[in-house]
């Protein structure tokens, strides 16, 4: 399923600009969103929602792991909060793991930059 997920992705990008973007704030976790939408949208989550977002960002985890490392919260709000980002469709969940999909807003921006750059540089070629 994610490799369908994500060659769609793939060509969606070949028509136009496709992001899944993620950034903490001072409230939890924004993310910004455009495959489903051309415009985009952005969604805001809370603190434990960004909790989950740096844990799963570049690992995949199962969910009683995190429930097990957390101590300080419950496993019913963990599981809840899981199930928020999992409706957004944030989240890869294969039974009980999970791996995050957005990528750092800085990502973007990094790649943008330089798609400008190669432009520029393929204009004066």
């Amino acid at each position: 399923m994610l490799v369908y997920q994500c060659t769609h992705w793939v060509e969606m990008h070949a028509n136009r600009e496709v992001w899944l973007s993620y950034e903490f704030d001072e409230a939890g976790v924004t993310y910004r969103d455009s495959r489903f939408r051309e415009s985009g949208e952005v969604l805001n989550f809370g603190p434990l929602h960004a909790r989950i977002q740096r844990s799963i960002s570049d690992r995949i985890v199962a969910v009683d792991e995190l429930c097990a490392e957390w101590t300080d919260v419950s496993p019913e709000n963990v599981i809840q909060a899981i199930a928020e980002l999992d409706r957004a469709r944030l989240v890869f969940r294969e039974g009980n793991r999970l791996l995050g999909l957005a990528m750092p807003a800085s990502c973007y921006e990094r790649w943008r930059a330089r798609a400008k750059q190669l432009d520029k540089e393929l204009a004066t070629a």
